[in-house]
């Protein structure tokens, strides 16, 4: 695959120029070559979980070669390269930049097994359609670049906000005002979902001592934590994490964080560059392993950080715990898309197969031990004891110590994860992570940050 542009450069030149690694599974003379996919991703599943590669292999013959890049990278694989991949392993909110350039095929709901099984929240954006208790959330939610209508018949309306070239290709099912669907459903889609999760921020509960319902996202940027708040350092992540927080605080007035002007981007960006140059943040990490090693070593007691990383630290005894701000989440969404250059009709097949086989319930399993949810989450009780289950699912106490595929220990008999029941947070979303219009300058200026001395 080609080398990076300057802006991409740029983005993994701020730790070092972070390497792409290959992960290719040992070649079987089994395995036809059109049994064998090409998977591009950003490692938080496939690279991550090398026994879904192996599973898949044993259970339907496909052999997963996963690529491995930063979002920014799988981003210009697709403009560029679509013949270099099967799959991509991508994100809702990929689809505006991602779709625009033609090179992803329509997937046939029709030809996805389990897809009445798909969780209402990622079709229709509520758990219960129509719900007005629950929030949306601002920004590319998975229901609002799920749906595609190739024929741009106008049975639907595109989501506001939709790029030009995706009116009435990328449309919604479900009428906002009124939560219900509008017609028969779409009978296509921009990608199968797959792993989902609710993000925030993670603090040290004997510093900050409130409970996790308790906390806004304004105490990122409390003064009293000055030099041991940690954010992270991608700029579209971090810029929802920062300015979730500066809107809290009323510091800075963003209308919506999914889709934020010119004006309202370099507001947030001058008032963290100050907070910067007062030292309120410890730093910016890119990788996770810092996020856990700052925190656990008294440096940073309040940041941003992933349900995995508080899990491996609260299954050590360390007193960090995720929290559930009143504002709401970040959420994001994931799933397989599948490349235009498929053309071959056993390849294509064996792409439709290996998206069925995911949603069967061992892909799931793994991905609930991580922390993550599914799109499909019903099938993962047949590897999961029941206890377990209910643990990371339903919010109840841990019946005994659980591990994580990679082997660690990461929850400790009778905790109970932070936030509550899947339902409880499904219901409280502030905003999804997404591709905003002004996304370019987006990036310059938060690598203006990122180079603030």
């Amino acid at each position: 695959m080609t080398g990076l542009t300057r802006r991409e450069l740029l983005v993994q030149g701020a730790i070092g120029a972070r390497a792409i690694g290959l992960e290719v599974p040992s070649r079987s003379a089994a395995v036809p070559a059109d049994r064998r996919l090409r998977v591009t991703t950003i490692g938080y599943d496939l690279f991550q979980i090398p026994s879904l590669a192996q599973r898949a292999k044993r259970d339907i013959g496909v052999e997963i070669l996963t690529e491995l890049g930063s979002t920014y990278q799988m981003n210009r694989w697709v403009r560029q390269q679509p013949a270099a991949f099967d799959i991509l392993d991508g994100f809702s909110f990929l689809v505006d930049p991602d779709w625009a350039t033609g090179n992803l095929q329509p997937i046939e709901i029709a030809k996805v097994e389990r897809w009445r099984q798909i969780s209402p929240l990622l079709k229709h954006g509520r758990l219960r359609p129509g719900d007005r208790r629950c929030a949306y959330g601002e920004g590319d939610a998975a229901f609002r670049r799920l749906y595609l209508d190739p024929d741009r018949s106008g049975r639907w309306k595109s989501p506001v906000g939709a790029p030009r070239q995706l009116e009435g290709l990328l449309v919604e099912w479900t009428d906002e005002r009124t939560g219900r669907p509008v017609g028969p459903e779409p009978r296509f889609c921009t990608g199968v979902p797959t792993a989902f999760n609710f993000d925030s921020f993670g603090y040290n509960a004997r510093v900050v001592r409130k409970q996790p319902q308790q906390l806004s996202w304004a105490e990122l940027l409390n003064g009293k934590w000055r030099g041991r708040v940690g954010v992270i350092a991608d700029p579209l992540n971090g810029f929802q994490d920062t300015g979730n927080a500066a809107r809290a605080a009323r510091l800075v007035r963003i209308r919506d964080l999914g889709a934020p002007t010119r004006r309202e981007i370099d507001a947030l960006i001058k008032l963290l560059i100050v907070l910067k140059r007062r030292k309120h943040f410890h730093g910016f990490w890119w990788e996770f392993s810092d996020a856990k090693t700052w925190m656990r070593s008294g440096s940073v007691v309040i940041g941003s950080m992933y349900a995995l990383t508080i899990s491996l630290l609260q299954a050590v005894g360390f007193p960090v715990r995720q929290a559930a701000p009143r504002e709401g989440y970040r959420a994001f969404a994931g799933m397989f898309s599948i490349s235009s250059a498929v053309t071959d009709p056993a390849k294509l097949r064996a792409c439709y197969d290996f998206i069925n086989w995911w949603s069967s319930g061992f892909a799931g399993s793994m991905m609930l031990r991580f922390g993550y949810f599914n799109a499909v989450e019903a099938t993962a009780r047949r590897f999961m004891d029941p206890d377990e289950y209910a643990y990371w699912l339903h919010g109840k106490p841990a019946a005994e110590d659980y591990k994580a595929p990679s082997g660690d220990k990461v929850v400790r008999a009778g905790s109970v994860r932070d936030g509550g029941p899947f339902a409880r947070r499904a219901c409280r979303i502030a905003s999804w992570n997404s591709w905003p219009a002004e996304t370019e300058h987006l990036l310059g200026r938060w690598y203006d940050l990122l180079n603030t001395r």
